[in-house]
Parts: structure tokens; C-alpha cells; sequence
């Protein structure tokens, strides 16, 4: 009976131990299992699962459904664009000017967000207020921003979606819905704001 009991200890230890060899950890994140296979943990395994990416970024949430107001703006191109016209996609709604101190601290944050997810079903739609085309262009080249601006010189725009302050920010889901609302800069190039943008896109068909 005692050697059993001895046999049983001893091949427990033995499970504990193979198990714990199992797996390395090396210091740059790659993993390499007992079976010699070699994965390596992407920043971005980390991105989704139970986060609150409302609290984390300081998003307001809306009390009930809210549906996005639909409006025409003149893009730095000229070219007239409808918010509609992005439907199916996350949309970025962003209320700025060139003179306001709290959006230029964001601009290179919201240029790094466009620059990850351009190629996904996101958009920006950086709104100026009330100023010259020429003024905003200057700016554009200045801080060598990439993402898209449109023009609001009357403030039209910004009064049908009561914009008090700038910079403020409207999430807008694919399907056409205010889901977030934030006043003032957020750090919109770290892995918290696109983790957030991806998760309220459409998952892709896998047909």
C-alpha cells in the first residue's frame, strides 16, 4: 500500500514537472512548447478580450440609440462627401480648428489611428471649423498629416451636432450609430483606441 502511495506521489511530480517544461517564455514574447513548435504572442492577442474600452478612453456612451445626422462637407480636394456615403464602416467624426491648442495635441495621435486602419472598414472625417481652406491646407502640410479633413465654414455641421468644445470626437458604428462621444484630446494612436475601432466593425465574411 505504501509503495503505491509513493508511485502515485512520484508520477504526480512527474506530470507537475513536464507540464511546467511545457512551455518557455523567452524575454522578447516569443514561446517555444515542449513539441519544439515556436509562436510568437502578437501586442495585438492583447487588444480585445474584456476590456472597457469606454473607460479606458473616457467615451461617453449615449443613454439611448442615437443616429448619426447626415451632412455634406467640401474635402481639402474639393471634392463634396456625404457622411453616408461611409456606411458599412467605422466612422471618426472629428470637430477641430488649426488655432485650437487641445486638437493640435492629438492630430499626430489621430494620424497614427488613420495610418493602422486605413485599410479596414474605418474612416475619418476631421471636421475643420470656420476656417479659410487655404489656412487649413498650410496646417495640413505643416504637421504632415495624412488623414482625410473637410471643411465647416459656416459651422453648420458643428451646430447639428451641437459641438460646444473642440477637439470633440463622435464614434459612429457601421451602422450608421452614435455610439461614443469624447471632449477634448485622447491618445486615439494607442492600442486601446484601435482595439476599440476594430471591435465595432462588421466581421468579415470568411466564404
Amino acid at each position: 500500500m505504501m509503495n503505491k502511495i509513493i508511485r502515485d506521489i512520484f508520477i504526480l511530480f512527474f506530470l507537475v514537472l513536464s507540464a511546467t517544461a511545457a512551455v518557455v517564455h523567452a524575454d522578447d514574447g516569443t514561446v517555444f512548447r515542449g513539441n519544439g513548435k515556436e509562436d510568437t504572442l502578437r501586442e495585438d492577442t492583447f487588444l480585445v478580450k474584456n476590456i472597457d474600452y469606454f473607460a479606458e478612453l473616457g467615451i461617453a456612451k449615449p443613454m439611448t440609440g442615437l443616429a448619426a445626422i447626415n451632412f455634406s462637407a467640401e474635402s481639402l480636394d474639393g471634392k463634396m462627401v456625404n457622411l453616408f456615403d461611409f456606411k458599412g464602416k467605422v466612422i471618426f467624426l472629428n470637430f477641430w480648428a488649426t488655432w485650437c491648442d487641445p486638437c493640435k495635441a492629438e492630430v499626430k495621435d489621430i494620424d497614427k489611428l488613420w495610418g493602422m486602419l486605413k485599410d479596414e472598414d474605418f474612416v475619418v472625417m476631421a471636421v475643420d471649423l470656420r476656417e479659410k481652406k487655404k489656412k487649413v491646407r498650410t496646417f495640413i502640410e505643416e504637421y504632415g498629416i495624412d488623414f482625410p479633413v473637410y471643411l465647416d465654414p459656416s459651422g453648420r455641421i458643428s451646430s447639428m451636432y451641437s459641438v460646444g468644445g473642440i477637439p470633440t470626437t463622435y464614434i459612429i458604428d457601421p451602422d450608421g450609430n452614435v455610439v461614443g462621444k469624447a471632449i477634448g484630446p485622447r491618445d486615439w494612436g494607442g492600442k486601446e483606441s484601435i482595439g476599440f475601432m476594430r471591435s465595432l466593425m462588421r466581421p468579415k465574411d470568411k466564404t
